[in-house]
């Protein structure tokens, strides 16, 4: 039964709809699909401008591959990417309370354990802290991160490292010397991305894209 007000009508089992209604779908579709090819395009037209604008300005790109510091619960099917200076110590113990309840309940651990204090989980257990290459492995995963404000998280960097650790080369707490050896140390990785030769430094200045 077709009627002028009917939106469609079955034919072979196939949903059919009136010559209006259909030509009116095929335009919304046609739109919908400008729309996601000009955010696709655009995105990484930007992203290619901005690659282009870091070649010839000197600027830190983005996307260069340093450490990456994932932690998985598969219990829970959790996925945290740990990020330096990004409450990354927190991060930490909430994987490894999700990764083992048991034994970080045993140990009577908290969430305020520092990178001082022996922890339930350790960076060289495969089955917590995980390579990027096996991450595909895992299915459904739900992926997160802690991001921070990049001026905070430098000033926190700044004040950790270089001021009270004097660990930022030969600056002491000149924060003109740290951030002009940051930029030469990170612009020196950018031409040989090897994580094996990625410095302590590196890993807690680097952009958050890295």
């Amino acid at each position: 039964m077709i009627g002028s007000d009917k939106l469609f009508l079955l034919q072979n089992l196939k949903i059919v709809r009136n010559t209006d209604e259909r030509s009116k779908i095929i335009l919304k579709a046609f739109a919908i699909n400008m729309m996601v090819l000009m955010y696709y395009y655009g995105f990484t037209e930007q992203t290619k401008q901005f690659r282009e604008l870091s070649r010839n300005t000197d600027l830190i790109p983005p996307y260069i591959n340093i450490r990456s510091d994932l932690f998985i619960a598969p219990k829970y099917g959790i996925l945290a990417c740990g990020i330096r200076k990004s409450m990354s110590q927190l991060l930490i113990n909430i994987m490894c309370l999700l990764h083992n309840e048991t034994e970080f309940q045993r140990q009577n651990r908290s969430l305020n354990d520092t990178w001082m204090s022996d922890r339930v989980c350790s960076h060289k257990d495969p089955h917590f802290h995980i390579p990027q290459k096996s991450v595909d492995s895992y299915q459904n995963l739900t992926r997160f991160a802690f991001i921070r404000d990049p001026f905070d998280r430098f000033i926190s960097f700044y004040l950790h490292i270089c001021k009270n650790d004097k660990g930022c080369w030969d600056c002491g707490d000149n924060m003109r010397c740290v951030v002009e050896k940051v930029y030469i140390s990170l612009k020196n990785y950018e031409r040989n991305p090897d994580e094996a030769t990625s410095s302590l430094v590196d890993r807690h200045a680097a952009p958050i894209s890295w």
